[in-house]
């Protein structure tokens, strides 16, 4: 059965950091104080701090596959 992502808000760990795979556009309705971003009012109200990172996101269907992945580009 799949999921709607669209709506989720996922919660992973890498090492020691935790992260959370957010929907674009959550926060569109967020009221900002003067002189402040939007990313700096989510981080002052919900403690997630922005990465300006950009990745894609896989679902794994094959877990032996991959470590294909991860030999060859050395992730």
């Amino acid at each position: 059965m799949a999921s709607d992502l669209s709506k989720q808000l996922i919660q992973i760990t890498i090492g020691d950091k935790h992260y959370a795979l957010v929907p674009l556009c959550t926060f569109e309705d967020i009221s900002t104080q003067k002189h402040e971003f939007r990313f700096e009012a989510v981080e002052r109200q919900f403690g997630l701090k922005e990465t300006y990172n950009i990745f894609n996101l896989y679902e794994i269907l094959d877990p032996k596959k991959v470590v294909l992945a991860k030999i060859k580009y050395g992730i």
